[in-house]
């Protein structure tokens, strides 16, 4: 419940002007893949309701790249000597 109210009061939650459904699929994936602990497409796949991983993995895989390289960056700086 915490990811839905977080995405229902940003106030860019979708494209400006549009909030319509998909925009709002799109900003919960999101906010869901960027939440710690790190929540398994499979898992996200389940709740969107996708019939294959790959339709899960097209749509938001991009969004783990972005996450990996964050979480990178956070490790060099507390690993610095």
């Amino acid at each position: 419940m915490l990811i839905l109210k977080r995405v229902l009061s940003s106030p860019n939650w979708g494209p400006t002007g549009k909030r319509g459904f998909h925009s709002f699929r799109h900003s919960y994936a999101k906010a869901v893949l960027e939440r710690e602990p790190p929540v398994s497409f499979k898992w996200l796949q389940l709740q969107l309701g996708h019939s294959d991983l790959k339709t899960t993995m097209d749509t938001y895989g991009h969004l783990e790249a972005a996450s990996k390289k964050a979480v990178a960056a956070s490790l060099e700086g507390a690993f610095k000597v």
